[in-house]
């Protein structure tokens, strides 16, 4: 979520330092942002609301992800070096992913692809260094 704020920020400023037309204000910037990051908000009413309607106050920790790749789809073990990366991306991530290419697309004037390249790069380079550790 920060990373997603940080570079809508380094890309308002950029435009700011630009010499042409300005397009977005600060303010118009952070409503982008903000509906961006909506899914997160799903996220964790749904946590919210799967912690209240539980018949047992103890829930696994497991539970904590419940719209994780791990949870639903795969079920990894947590011995198998894949374990990290199912269990940490979830179906709120791709959410917020087609959320951000379309505000991308439609706020900044770029064709489909160059939104697809500009939203995936920060994940492209995250996974990568993880990979490589």
């Amino acid at each position: 979520m920060l990373l997603v704020a940080a570079l809508g920020g380094a890309y308002w400023l950029l435009e700011r330092a630009s010499p042409g037309p300005i397009r977005f204000n600060l303010l118009q910037w952070c409503k982008i942002v903000m509906v961006c990051q909506l899914p997160w908000l799903a996220n964790y009413c749904g946590l919210f609301l799967l912690t209240f309607s539980a018949a047992d106050a103890a829930l696994p920790f497991s539970m904590l992800d419940y719209a994780s790749l791990n949870h639903l789809f795969f079920h990894v073990q947590p011995d198998s070096s894949w374990y990290p990366f199912f269990h940490g991306v979830n179906l709120f991530h791709f959410w917020s992913i087609g959320l951000t290419i379309t505000a991308v697309h439609r706020c900044l004037k770029m064709s489909r692809f160059k939104s697809i390249i500009f939203t995936l790069l920060p994940y492209t380079l995250l996974i990568g260094l993880w990979l490589q550790a």
